[in-house]
């Protein structure tokens, strides 16, 4: 008999030569050594496989994984039902404290809340560069000790994806992007079903110098009197 390709041996590994066929490689092998190897050697791997198939991973290994596969089809996600957010709270209203007058960067930090869901954000930008950092956290109001985790996220600019990442265990993210109008964080949750949707736009903000100028005391000059 000639020497048995893989393809045989593999069939004959996994039992599915018919009887005749079976019993004519298996007195072949006693005598071929290549052949005995090859079968030995693919015995190894089916025994590593049903190992391996009765391996479960995590579930957070696979909601991440299941998160960054999602990262590769941005328009998927921007096509999900949307949550539009609403912002509940932006530094940029508030009057800056006393002493503290032109920062030497940028520095923001807001609220949003959408449905269930609350994102808190913070965004600094270093003085002299465009380069901006957002750093956030996804949480849910009706369950705060349960964190949105591998939840992905995505910042556009229109139809342009700018950055992308993925929330940790915590919900917790980090994007690094340079600095653009009319920028949008869109947020998965409910296990892919729906996206928040949250307006960076900083237009509709009123600025801390504005607050102070309104807050300033406004001086009446008074005549004097001649007595």
């Amino acid at each position: 008999m000639a020497h048995a390709d893989a393809a045989t041996c593999a069939d004959f590994v996994r039992g599915l030569l018919q009887p005749i066929a079976y019993a004519e490689l298996e007195r072949h092998l006693a005598v071929c050594r290549s052949c005995a190897e090859t079968v030995d050697w693919l015995r190894a791997v089916q025994s590593v496989a049903a190992v391996d198939a009765q391996y479960e991973p995590p579930a957070h290994v696979l909601r991440r994984a299941r998160a960054v596969f999602a990262l590769e089809r941005p328009r998927m996600i921007c096509k999900l039902p949307r949550l539009a957010a609403k912002l509940m709270f932006d530094s940029l209203t508030q009057p800056a404290m006393a002493g503290v007058r032109g920062p030497s960067g940028v520095s923001r930090q807001a609220v949003f809340e959408a449905g269930d869901y609350a994102v808190d954000i913070t965004v600094d930008q270093a003085p002299g560069t465009s380069r901006t950092m957002l750093v956030g956290q996804v949480m849910s109001r009706v369950a705060p000790v349960a964190p949105i985790t591998a939840a992905p996220v995505l910042l556009t600019a229109g139809e342009t994806i700018v950055a992308r990442t993925v929330c940790d265990r915590y919900g917790e993210f980090l994007l690094e992007y340079d600095t653009q109008p009319q920028l949008q964080l869109q947020v998965v949750v409910d296990a892919g079903k729906r996206r928040l949707e949250l307006s960076l736009d900083t237009t509709g903000a009123v600025s801390r110098r504005s607050v102070d100028e309104r807050r300033k005391p406004t001086h009446r000059s008074r005549k004097r009197q001649r007595h």
